[in-house]
Order: C-alpha cells, then structure tokens, then sequence
C-alpha cells in the first residue's frame, strides 16, 4: 500500500497540468509561498481552498486527500462523441489488461 502525502500529490497534479505554483496561486487569489507550503506539507489548505483546488487541477477532493486513489479524466470541453470516444478507448485498453492479467495467472 502506498503511502498517502498531501504535498506530493498537489505537485503532480499541478505538474500534470503543465501549471507552475505561482499560477495556482493566482487562480486561487493566495501567494505562491503559501502554495509552496501546501506542496511541503507545512500547512493544509482550507476546505474552501481544497475545493477550488479540485476544480483548478480537474480532479476531486477525495483524491487529493487520498480517500480515493483512482486518478479522475476531466472532460470538461468535450462534446458527447468525444466523450463517448474516449470512453471505448478505456473500455478496450481495460478488456485488454484483464486479458492480460488472466494469462499472466
């Protein structure tokens, strides 16, 4: 199991998103030293900051304070057919995978 850091998950999904802290911080109307201290685990955002968070790195709060670990596809933007084409891209590679693992057995 592996273990849970608030810090390192914040940084990868910032990173992730091809954002720096001091732009995250302007989203968030906060300083970027404040950011940074989110990322070194000094100190934990607000509940009201965590939510704009989410929302800022297109993920949930329950994956940022690790209740859940399944990482979350934003598609924000996208219209239905999109959607829909990235959803039988999932639903394949998952078919593959477990066909995978059944011959791996």
């Amino acid at each position: 199991m592996e273990v849970y850091d608030f810090g390192v998950r914040l940084k990868e999904l910032r990173e992730n998103k091809g954002m720096k802290q001091a732009q995250v911080a302007k989203k968030l109307k906060l300083s970027q030293s404040l950011v940074s201290e989110y990322e070194a685990n000094i100190r934990m955002p607000t509940v009201e900051t965590l939510h704009h968070l989410a929302i800022i790195l297109g993920t949930t709060t329950d994956y940022m304070l690790g209740l859940k670990n399944e990482v979350v596809i934003s598609t924000n933007g996208l219209n239905k057919s999109q959607r829909d084409t990235i959803v039988s891209v999932i639903n394949v590679l998952c078919a593959e995978f477990n066909k995978t693992n059944k011959t791996d057995d």
